[in-house]
């Protein structure tokens, strides 16, 4: 069975070194928050071009942190977006719809609530502020790599196993907010430190990034040009090539058929449902094998087999 996701594969060099870093770090004793953390984050600030970067030990901590950090007490999220959210919401929470081409939270109307806006599946996004009060953080979980239109309050990336760059785990806060980034420093040193094992894997591949967004681009393309189903529109602001998804009618069926031959992942489940665009993608969605390593005319050749 074709898997749904496997991190590029690494060289023999590549291993050796891994292991050898690791090494070095085991034998320093400075296994958590040293300078191989302190590496990834300059190359994400430079890679972004953004004032401060702060590392963590997950996207979601990483949320959390900045949540604190602005002391937001109430805002808006798209409802279409991955649930672990739901679990570090501020006491009022208001959900909201997304546009039906690209997926991207629904700006038809003018917002005055402090916002999370989505880079759904790497998709990116550009919301303007209504009052300059307004405070905007994007979830750019899947967005490293991706030309940010803009930075917010803070943007928040993931470096998990299935993410553009994996560090196995981990997130990023980037932000050009002084106060906040010492903040945020302060608040991750208590409680979600990134370990120096999961920043040199996360340095590793950093090094290949430029590929791994070449070959996911392809197969996009590939899946675009020879798969009947409607796909996520690109944001004028363009994406990273995240996740592949795409619109398929009799979806349970259809997923029922390719058992056993590609796993194919769902999301998401709405946070709130009662939103148009957002309950019919959620209920005709599925996410597509796409890695550097894959073969998309394999994939591709299992759905006209079942279809």
């Amino acid at each position: 069975m074709i898997p749904f996701y496997v991190p590029p594969r690494l060289s023999e060099n590549q291993i050796e070194q891994v292991v050898s870093e690791v090494a070095k770090v085991m034998r320093t004793g400075q296994i958590t928050n040293g300078l191989h953390v302190r590496d990834l984050e300059e190359r994400t600030k430079e890679l972004h071009g953004v004032e401060y970067a702060v590392a963590c030990s997950s996207a979601t901590q990483a949320m959390w942190i900045v949540l604190k950090g602005l002391k937001i007490q109430s805002l808006m999220i798209q409802s279409f977006t991955w649930k672990s959210l739901q679990y570090i919401m501020p006491p009022k929470v208001t959900y909201c719809d997304i546009d039906k081409e690209t997926w991207l939270m629904n700006t038809v109307s003018k917002f005055d609530d402090d916002l999370i806006v989505t880079h759904t599946f790497g998709n990116t996004d550009l919301v303007e502020r209504t009052s300059s009060k307004q405070m905007i953080i994007y979830d750019g979980a899947y967005s490293l790599g991706a030309k940010l239109p803009d930075i917010g309050d803070a943007t928040v990336l993931s470096l998990t196993a299935t993410k553009t760059v994996t560090a196995c785990e981990g997130g990023v806060i980037l932000t050009n907010n002084r106060e906040l980034a010492k903040e945020a420093e302060q608040i991750r040193d208590k409680c979600s430190r990134m370990s120096e094992l999961n920043a040199i894997v996360g340095l590793t591949y950093f090094e290949m990034l430029d590929v791994i967004l070449t070959k996911t681009k392809r197969i996009f393309e590939y899946y675009n040009a020879h798969l009947p189903f409607k796909s996520q529109k690109t944001s004028r602001w363009g994406t990273n090539y995240g996740f592949y998804g795409c619109l398929v009618p009799n979806r349970d069926e259809l997923v029922e058929r390719l058992n056993g031959k590609v796993e194919i992942k769902i999301r998401y489940e709405p946070l709130q449902k009662g939103f148009e665009a957002t309950d019919k993608i959620a209920s005709n969605i599925i996410i597509l094998p796409c890695y550097p390593d894959l073969d998309p005319q394999t994939v591709a050749n299992y759905f006209n087999e079942v279809m």
